[in-house]
């Protein structure tokens, strides 16, 4: 794929080369309404997921499990320093008022990844959540809201607080995954 990229005009080449600029920049929030939101993460994907098909990104799961979390890092340092509004957000009924990607490759991390050892219902335990949190997406994720929001964990965040009901990341993942399509 990266001789088809090098073998391209030059015309084509500055095509390509601004529609990946547009996703990179998209990526990170909108900056006239000051806001991110699943759309933005959703644009940082469709970039890993073009510079794979370029051959610039081989191995998908360095990606899942370096690249993703470090892009997640900095966005969530984006959306605490310039106080990001969330982007579309459907308040307490959502997984986060940010993101719902890190839900979904999170819960395919803990499917593929923990053992029986880590169930759903460890997103209870604060101290376990933040011990995880460095290892695994899904508890960085729940991490971070239980740092910026107040109240327990079943008030800001019922939805995921049902979902730590469920038996297995098995049914988690595949939750999640409805509900994404949904």
């Amino acid at each position: 794929l990266v001789d088809t990229y090098t073998s391209l005009s030059g015309q084509e080449k500055e095509n390509t080369g601004a529609e990946i600029l547009e996703y990179w920049k998209r990526s990170f929030g909108e900056p006239t309404r000051l806001d991110y939101g699943t759309g933005h993460e959703a644009m940082f994907l469709v970039w890993l997921f073009v510079l794979h098909k370029l051959g610039i990104l081989s191995n998908l799961e360095a990606t899942g499990n370096i690249i993703f979390p470090k892009y997640l890092q900095l966005v969530r340092h984006l959306q605490t320093l310039y106080r990001l509004e969330p982007a579309g957000s459907h308040g307490v009924w959502s997984l986060d008022d940010y993101q719902f990607l890190p839900f979904i490759l999170g819960a395919a991390q803990l499917v593929n990844g923990s053992g029986s050892v880590i169930t759903p219902r460890v997103v209870r335990d604060e101290r376990m959540v933040k011990d995880l949190a460095e290892k695994y997406t899904y508890m960085s994720s729940v991490d971070f809201i239980m740092q910026v929001k107040r109240g327990t964990f079943s008030e800001h965040s019922p939805l995921l607080f049902e979902v730590s009901k469920l038996r297995s990341w098995e049914t988690v993942f595949e939750g999640m995954l409805f509900m994404f399509k949904a």
